[in-house]
Parts: structure tokens; sequence; C-alpha cells
């Protein structure tokens, strides 16, 4: 019973952050909400009364292993907004790093249909529904390349932990419990061919090896705006806090932290916002 309180206070709060959007018209707010209790009540009836794999959301058909994970992915991508951003450009581009299932990439589509972009997911499970998700709903523009960024070319472990996919790690110290998987690892600067327009990480304990990937390449030139989930947890000590934010100083970028989130054990999370001076 405190979970269910827990549960629909949680809902509550999204309701109430949904309606306080400025980017979206009362329409749009109406609209997210219906698909918002739809996956929510899916998330509540699953082993109950419904054993689903796909939903339909928005105007998408969104494939899944785990309905609380979704449940997670819609509140944190599509309520909570991070990855919202303004572009003068119908068909900004966007590497998407960290692509997970792939809500962050239906995301974008929504915002700008004909967005393109690159996404990067090691895990190979994982990575099958993101390839699914995006081919099913017939997105244009969008590569999928599965392997693990960091700041050196070869082959890694990453610890997937059975129905929670969004633990997935690289790094020891957070491997909790789970199954050892080894994964082709390559530098996110070997891809960047192009101006990008957004460039998002969300790679789990992994930011500090990007970003010496990109301090030891030019290609931070080419990149206009990054917006990252940075992980912090004690003890992981190649992924300091400020040795990416120097780097920002160091290429001409402001930034803004905002807390997203903290575990009993020490594990945090920030939301970092870094924009390229004009």
């Amino acid at each position: 019973m405190k979970n269910f309180f827990h549960k629909m206070q949680k809902f509550i709060l999204n309701v109430f952050k949904i309606f306080s959007k400025k980017n979206k018209s009362f329409y749009r707010k109406i609209i997210l909400l219906y698909f918002y209790a739809k996956v929510v009540g899916a998330n509540f009836l699953q082993g109950r009364l419904l054993n689903l794999k796909s939903i339909k959301f928005l105007n998408f058909k969104v494939y899944f292993d785990s309905i609380s994970e979704l449940d997670m992915l819609v509140a944190e991508v599509f309520v909570d907004e991070p990855y919202y951003f303004k572009s003068e450009k119908s068909d900004p581009v966007i590497y998407d790093c960290g692509g997970n299932i792939g809500m962050s990439v239906l995301y974008f589509k929504h915002l700008y249909p004909n967005a393109k972009i690159k996404v990067f997911e090691p895990s190979p499970d994982v990575a099958l529904l993101l390839k699914k998700n995006i081919e099913q709903n017939s997105l244009q523009n969008v590569s999928v390349h599965d392997v693990a960024l960091s700041d050196s070319v070869g082959t890694i472990n990453i610890f997937v932990r059975e129905g929670m996919s969004l633990a997935t790690t690289a790094s020891v110290e957070e491997r909790r419990e789970g199954k050892e998987v080894p994964v082709e690892k390559k530098k996110l600067s070997e891809y960047i061919n192009e101006n990008i327009d957004v460039l998002k990480l969300d790679v789990q304990l992994s930011e500090g090896a990007v970003f010496e990937d990109l301090k030891n390449s030019s290609v931070i030139e080419k990149i206009k705006l990054v917006i990252m989930e940075y992980h912090y947890s004690f003890g992981v000590s190649n992924n300091n806090l400020s040795g990416i934010l120097s780097f920002f100083e160091m290429n001409n970028f402001l930034y803004k932290i905002i807390f997203n989130a903290e575990k009993l054990d020490g594990f945090k999370t920030y939301i970092i916002r870094a924009y390229k001076k004009d």
C-alpha cells in the first residue's frame, strides 16, 4: 500500500510538471498526459491483467523488455524533458550517446521529425530493442552504433543487470552483480565528421573517458550544445566532475548544472547543459 501511494504521489507530481510546461500548447499537454497515464496504467496492470511487450505512445509504437523501466524513461525523457532544445534548423544534427531502447531518439524525432541522429548503445540486448524501435517506426536519418564509447579502441567488459537496462555500466566499481559482457569500444571523436547541434551523453560513469578522448582531439569545435547526465559514485576516480567542467571552460562553453537524483550509497546524477559561446 505504501508503494502504491508513493507511485500515485509521483504521478500527480508529473501531472503538475506537464501542465506547467511553457513549450507546449494546452492541447499538446493533454495528449502527453493521456499517453503518460497510459504507460503508468500499463505498468500498474502488468503481471496482473496484462503481458505487454509493446505500447502505443504518441505517434510511436514502443517495444520494451520492462514496462517499469519504460515508465521511468517516459517520465524522465518526455515529462522532465532534460533534452529539450530550440533549433532554427528543421534538421538538427544530434549525437545520442547512451541511446538505451530509443526513448531519447523518439523524443528528438517527436521534437524535430527531420533530425539527423547518430545513436550509440553498447549493450547487445538493449541495442536490439533500440534498432527495433527505430525500424518499426520507420525513422529516417538515424544510424545505430552498438559500441561503448571510451578514450581508446579495443574491447571492454560492460556489466548488464537482468531486467535493468538503465543500470548498464562499464565501471567495475558500479557493476552491482551484473553479468559481464565483452563489447567493442571506440572513440567518439572518430565518428564526428560534421557540425553537431546537440551532443547528448548518458554513458553511466564513462563520461570521464569520453571527455578525455574529446580533449585529445579537435572535434569539440564542431559541437554547439552538450546535454549530459553526469554520474558520480564514490571510488570512481577517473570520472571527476572538475575535469569535465575545466574542459568546458577551456573550450569556451557556458554551463548549467542541475541536481537530478541521489541514492543512499552515494551514487548521484546531475544534468549538465553546456553551450558554446557565440
